[in-house]
């Protein structure tokens, strides 16, 4: 069972750190001399300069939530920032993952990992890209640090929650892979400690964005029908 940061150490290890992890996750964006787009990668831009005019988002299996996170890369000049803050957001995930497992990583090892990550990996393509897909091993990670996180309360994890909340709200198929990586995670809590299953169920249910997850589910499920 993981036993990472007590109460009086810290989870977060800061942003100075992930800088240049961000930076290398922008290896394939930057040899292609754009963002990396796929098929519905206009779709999601769409939605983003709909919502920024004030015109109602595209929902037909689009959630506009991945929309909402382009807003502010919705220009030419901004849509360059996409790569690094995707990136960024992953090197923060991966190093509060390692955090929660006990594995403290040193700045420079942490960039080496990600230089492996990027060489050996996908990780460089899918954050590179205009899509959310890159959002679904922020939910897998996220999803391990609410259920393990060795904090005697969820407080502390709010953060994590929230843009697990938005992560969730990205992708339709998120709400599956996340309903069952909670399940799974909860049972095998349960069964190594169950003293500390009260205050993981609290945190896992408690990303504030969730709501945000329903009423995108919601508005794209009635979209589909009409």
């Amino acid at each position: 069972m993981p036993h990472g940061p007590t109460e009086s150490e810290p989870l977060f290890g800061g942003w100075r750190p992930l800088l240049a992890p961000a930076a290398l996750t922008c290896a394939l964006a930057l040899y292609n001399h754009f963002p990396l787009t796929y098929s519905d990668s206009g779709n999601y831009l769409e939605n983003a300069i709909d919502i920024l005019h004030g015109h109602r988002p595209w929902f037909f299996f689009r959630p506009p939530t991945y929309g909402v996170v382009l807003l502010p890369f919705a220009t030419r000049l901004t849509l360059w920032l996409l790569p690094f803050a995707q990136g960024l957001l992953v090197a923060g995930v991966v190093d509060l993952t390692l955090r929660c497992a006990a594995v403290v990583l040193s700045p420079r090892a942490l960039a080496a990992l990600f230089a492996v990550l990027t060489v050996a990996t996908s990780l460089s393509w899918f954050s590179g890209q205009i899509t959310p897909d890159v959002f679904t091993p922020v939910v897998i990670l996220l999803s391990f640090v609410v259920v393990w996180a060795p904090v005697p309360g969820w407080r502390r994890l709010w953060p994590a929650c929230a843009v697990l909340g938005v992560a969730i709200a990205t992708h339709l198929s998120h709400f599956p892979l996340y309903g069952v990586l909670l399940v799974g995670g909860l049972a095998a809590r349960l069964a190594t400690d169950p003293g500390a299953l009260r205050c993981r169920w609290c945190c896992a249910r408690r990303p504030r964005l969730l709501s945000l997850s329903r009423w995108s589910s919601r508005r794209t499920g009635s979209a589909t029908a009409g």
